[in-house]
């Protein structure tokens, strides 16, 4: 790829024209909008979060004690993720959700070729088709990642939460669906692994590492993976069973799963021994909120009716990873609580599969990258969008209307401003920030890109009259020997990358 001048573009959308600042009196409608909250009307605080693949990749090999809800939100799904997030806030914990429909459900009748559906959803896809075999590759790692055998063993899984504990090295047998759940087998074994858990099946402690059941049932995930308290077997509810949310050590064992605790983002490297670690399950102060696919992103762009930020990026991507840090600390001195992380390619940075991008040519007869999503989410959610980085770079592609029809290349990183009392299609605030570089640059107080970029963001923050960046309080300190937080590789963490940064993403 050509280099690029390492400059940081502070760009405005012609077809806006001028725009006015309005100051808008009051809260922001935005800080009411949460994906699952909104979409299933869940009454508690929302305890769920999403992921994406390589969040999953990561849970399962992390070490430590985390609940995984696998659910392609298809059928009761409301009824689901009501009684999950009833069951998490009673426990006290919170549980990443992964939609194996790798789309969310986004463009599923236009996902047709030849009269024939090209299926996203890792559930469902078969060798048969060859336009699947990009999805098929996150299907046949997941299977070997839960350690599992077949297809069918990983169908029993969906629309189930997974107890995960330490990497599964072994093969966990079969992982019962919730109708192994009698009334009197509030705990169950499904493993024999190195970790000692209470089995009122067998009636005594056992070796297990993961239990797979219904959203209702989370206790006995938790009664699996959580650390028990000395006093473990004399704290019982009224009914006998052993009061789940009180004998075990819920908070201390079993944390959040913190996806921008990744080294490379360089957030959390303050308490890192070195950037090349990773921080999973720091404590999360970041304001980042995983958009895990397009269905997601449709449902904010349709269901957000205040003013909103989007930072569009990949963890793939060496020049997000460069600017994450940055992005974090100038919204938290703006005020902003939230800006939506959200990947316009498929693949996410995950190993082992196949890297669909669908910011790509694309015909529907061959593609495997479901590049016409790319196209349908631009044409419906963007039509305005127009790159001042990657403005050469055009792909064509059949969008679901089955014409070719010519497509910028988004550029990443890109931070862009909405406005959700806008119409769908004309949402989206003239000014954006646009920039490709490395981290030993940004990272640099006071160089022309550094600043550049710190305006830039700070302009998109501002301009819809809700924030107002504040500059810190810089104190003299003495200088730090931490490598993680005095600059290097843009890479850092363990995805990899080029020190020098700057190629265009």
């Amino acid at each position: 790829m050509k280099k690029k001048l390492l400059t940081v573009l502070l760009a405005v959308v012609m077809v806006f024209g001028v725009f006015g600042l309005t100051a808008c009196g009051g809260s922001n409608p935005a800080d009411d909008y949460n994906y699952y909250g909104t979409k299933y009307e869940l009454e508690d605080e929302v305890k769920i979060f999403a992921v994406t693949y390589s969040g999953v990749q990561n849970i399962i090999s992390n070490g430590s004690a985390f609940l995984l809800m696998l659910d392609d939100e298809t059928g009761n799904a409301k009824a689901r993720f009501q009684a999950a997030n009833k069951a998490a806030n009673e426990l006290g914990v919170t549980v990443a959700h992964f939609n194996p429909d790798l789309l969310g459900g986004f463009n599923t009748i236009a996902n047709v070729a030849d009269g024939v559906k090209v299926e996203s959803n890792l559930m469902k896809v078969s060798a048969a088709n060859a336009k699947e075999a990009g999805v098929l590759t996150y299907q046949t790692d997941l299977i070997s990642k839960l350690n599992l055998e077949t297809l069918a063993d990983l169908q029993k899984l969906n629309n189930k939460v997974l107890a995960i504990k330490g990497d599964l090295a072994a093969k966990a047998g079969y992982l019962p669906s919730s109708d192994a759940l009698g009334a009197d087998s509030k705990y169950v074994t499904v493993s024999k692994l190195d970790t000692n858990k209470y089995s009122a099946t067998y009636g005594q402690y056992v070796d297990t590492v993961v239990a797979a059941v219904d959203a209702a049932n989370l206790e006995v995930a938790v009664a699996n993976i959580a650390t028990r308290k000395p006093s473990f077997a004399g704290i019982k509810g009224e009914d006998g069973k052993i009061d789940v949310a009180n004998a075990f050590q819920i908070k201390e064992s079993m944390p959040m799963y913190n996806h921008f605790g990744d080294g490379a983002f360089h957030i959390y490297n303050e308490d890192m021994d070195n950037e090349t670690d990773d921080f999973y399950t720091a404590e999360k102060t970041d304001v980042y909120v995983t958009v895990a696919n397009y269905g997601m992103f449709a449902h904010l762009i349709a269901n957000n009716k205040g003013e909103y930020f989007v930072f569009f990026g990949g963890p793939w991507c060496p020049n997000t990873k460069a600017i994450t840090k940055a992005v974090n600390d100038i919204a938290k001195a703006s005020s902003v609580p939230t800006v939506y992380f959200f990947d316009p390619r498929i693949y996410d940075g995950a190993t082992g599969v196949e890297k669909l991008n669908t910011r790509n040519d694309g015909d529907k007869a061959t593609d495997i990258n479901f590049t016409y999503a790319y196209a349908d989410f631009l044409d419906k959610y963007l039509p305005e969008y127009s790159s001042n980085w990657n403005y050469g770079v055009k792909y064509t592609i059949d969008s679901s209307k089955g014409d070719d029809k010519i497509y910028t290349k988004m550029c990443v990183p890109n931070m862009m401003g909405f406005d959700g009392s806008k119409e769908i299609g004309k949402k989206l605030y003239p000014t954006m920030a646009e920039a490709e570089y490395n981290w030993a640059i940004v990272s640099e107080e006071g160089t022309d890109q550094n600043v550049a970029w710190t305006e830039s963001v700070i302009a998109t923050f501002e301009q819809g009259g809700y924030y107002t960046y504040v500059a810190p309080i810089v104190t003299e300190q003495a200088p730090s020997t931490d490598a993680g937080s005095t600059g290097g590789s843009s890479s850092g963490g363990s995805t990899g990358g080029s020190s020098s940064g700057g190629d265009a993403c």
